[in-house]
């Protein structure tokens, strides 16, 4: 097993709910922008003004831009893009892990809901879009050039709030947008809040592969496998053995 002693701490606000069925999420064209919209973002946007003390709400429903106006004009003149596929193939991507991270920004001015949404970036990457730190906006006025990435985040709190699944979720989002140093963090943390899940292991096999650190992927491939065997799971073992 690889020694990994260190913990941190992330700025930023307490981690607020968001597992909940997909069904409650539709993605759909709202004022020339797509986006998510539905219950389960606005429980999400509920919880967290409540919890700021937001009590205006903005004049738009509640939701989370996956692809903004100026891009969609960006795309429209691309003629290989056909706007009509490009919504059509939206309304496929899984919507169940929205994660939410916290409050960003400044809950007495411009504040938002920092969300960690990989399936929506995978769909943006395919369409040669760059990766989208993806919010829901809380306040009743935005600022567009701000930064609203997890870096943003208000206030401070244990990455020990993090379960499994969304830890996950932060390594993936920071391997799509090539933050491999980060993803090599937060997988480490993974390897040592569940240490008999194999799920940690892989992800620090790939990044530790994809970083060189050949002699990390190995050991870290060898306790997947360890845990695999342990599960029955061939799939699993199979795939450690090719990484190896």
């Amino acid at each position: 097993m690889v020694p990994i002693r260190n913990r941190f701490i992330i700025s930023g606000g307490s981690l607020l709910s968001a597992s909940m069925a997909d069904d409650d999420v539709v993605i759909k064209r709202g004022g020339g922008y797509i986006g998510a919209f539905g219950t389960r973002i606005d429980t999400i946007a509920n919880e967290a003004a409540a919890a700021a003390g937001i009590t205006t709400v903005p004049s738009s429903p509640y939701h989370v831009t996956l692809v903004t106006k100026d891009e969609i004009r960006q795309l429209s003149t691309d003629s290989s893009n056909k706007l009509s596929d490009l919504y059509e193939n939206a309304t496929k991507i899984d919507t169940k892990h929205l994660i939410s991270l916290g409050i960003g920004g400044d809950p007495k001015s411009v504040c938002w809901v920092i969300i960690i949404w990989n399936a929506g970036n995978l769909f943006r990457k395919k369409h040669g879009l760059l990766i989208k730190h993806f919010h829901i906006t809380l306040s009743t006025t935005d600022d567009h050039s701000l930064d609203k990435s997890i870096y943003s985040l208000h206030g401070s709190f244990l990455i020990d709030n993090f379960d499994l699944n969304a830890i996950d979720h932060l390594v993936l989002s920071y391997n799509l947008a090539d933050q491999f140093d980060q993803a090599n963090l937060y997988a480490r943390e993974m390897c040592i809040r569940f240490p008999n899940s194999e799920k940690g292991w892989l992800r620090l096999g790939d990044i530790a592969r994809r970083n060189e650190q050949y002699k990390l992927a190995i050991l870290a491939n060898a306790r997947a496998m360890h845990l695999a065997d342990g599960q029955g799971s061939g799939k699993i073992r199979d795939y450690c053995c090719r990484r190896m």
